[in-house]
């Protein structure tokens, strides 16, 4: 898996979720797969970040769009472990 995760602020989800996939030429899906995955909602969000921990070893490129507040809320329901096994694999070290 190949990607990356863009926190935006909560309102501005969809929009930023429309330019990234104009401006890459990737379609916006709406399961784990090739393209751009907005995150609308906290429970949503929970089950794309562990379908996205259970296709940690396929060969997708994703880019998740998710707002700041439903981060936040997503961060407290996922596992550590499973949080951070996401994290390094899209080899990131930290979100702010």
């Amino acid at each position: 898996m190949r990607g990356a995760i863009f926190l935006v602020n909560d309102e501005r989800v969809r929009e930023v979720t429309l330019l990234i996939s104009e401006e890459l030429g990737l379609p916006i899906v709406t399961n784990v797969g090739n393209g751009v995955l907005p995150v609308l909602n906290a429970e949503s969000g929970k089950g794309i970040i562990e379908s996205l921990v259970r296709s940690i070893n396929e060969d997708i490129f994703v880019v998740v769009v998710v707002g700041k507040g439903t981060w936040s809320i997503i961060e407290k329901a996922v596992p550590q472990v499973d949080m951070a096994r996401l994290l390094m694999k899209l080899e990131l070290r930290s979100i702010s």
